[in-house]
């Protein structure tokens, strides 16, 4: 079983990754007029603060690289669930994804805005949707 949710675990964080990579390019290519209007809008914004990795890039790295061994032991612990593979990926994948906007662009690209929370991206909605399914899957 925990093959099968390993292999979930990678699936999920590379179609998380891929998926936020891309539309973050999108963004940054068709926002640039800095839109914005209504509950849901989209605009471009480069964000600065200097959150968890406003460290050097191999100390970032060697982060990363033990949160994904992390991962992969709670994994073990919930049992194989595949609930748990996928909010595993969710959340690496997240990380991932602002992890190589601050490495190689020095920010992260955020672009979508909901009412009146800050900025935020695909790779953020994957992080808090990890939360309730990896609770679920340790209930």
């Amino acid at each position: 079983m925990f093959a099968m949710t390993g292999v979930v675990l990678l699936l999920t964080l590379f179609v998380v990754l891929v998926a936020d990579q891309v539309s973050k390019h999108i963004a940054r290519r068709a926002l640039a007029d800095d839109r914005q209007g209504g509950p849901l809008a989209f605009r471009l914004v480069a964000n600065t603060r200097p959150g968890l990795v406003r460290i050097h890039e191999s100390v970032a790295l060697a982060i990363w690289g033990l949160a994904v061994a992390y991962a992969v032991v709670v994994v073990q612990f919930i049992d194989g669930s595949i609930i748990g593979g996928v909010a595993i990926g969710l959340a690496v994948g997240g990380a991932t994804g602002n992890l190589v906007d601050r490495v190689t662009r020095g920010s992260v690209t955020d672009f979508v805005c909901l009412w009146r929370w800050p900025a935020f991206n695909l790779a953020d909605a994957a992080l808090v949707a990890a939360v309730p399914l990896a609770v679920g899957a340790l209930l």
